[in-house]
């Protein structure tokens, strides 16, 4: 998957937020926050969930190298293991070209999102291999609403 839009807009949590969706114990539609897995997730520290970022500018090829070593084991604990790779758009050629492959043929049980500001930023070889889901800002009045609904 591609998440794209402006910067600040809930990319990243949202990625997170799906990795609870697809680890959480309970039978709800929503993740519950409070099971094991949901608040290894939170903090970060879940085996499974595997957060890859800019080291400085750039997202290196030794980056996605690390990640396909990774892959080729099975997953520690989680149903679904998913890899969130934050900032997609920093990826150098090289880094971008070595995640192709593991975009089109992902390993079993894994999920790959990609956060970008603009689909345009990245490889369009990248592009076409993602589920683009695209984020836009609340509107105020509908950011009004849902903080009055939630005091209530």
């Amino acid at each position: 998957m591609l998440f794209t839009g402006t910067r600040g807009v809930g990319k990243r949590a949202a990625a997170f937020r799906f990795a609870m969706a697809c680890n959480c114990r309970t039978d709800e539609s929503d993740p519950c926050g409070d099971c094991r897995a949901c608040r290894k997730i939170a903090s970060g520290n879940h085996p499974d969930v595997i957060h890859i970022k800019p080291t400085g500018t750039l997202i290196r090829i030794a980056q996605i190298r690390e990640l396909y070593h990774t892959l080729a084991m099975r997953p520690y604990e989680a149903s679904v293991r998913v890899v969130i790779i934050s900032d997609a758009q920093m990826m150098n050629p090289e880094a971008g070209n070595a995640l192709l492959k593991m975009l089109e043929e992902p390993p079993d049980r894994t999920v790959l999102i990609l956060t970008a500001d603009q689909a345009s930023d990245l490889l369009p070889t990248i592009v076409s291999r993602c589920q683009r889901i695209r984020f836009r800002p609340i509107s105020s009045p509908r950011l009004e609403e849902m903080l009055v609904e939630e005091e209530a």
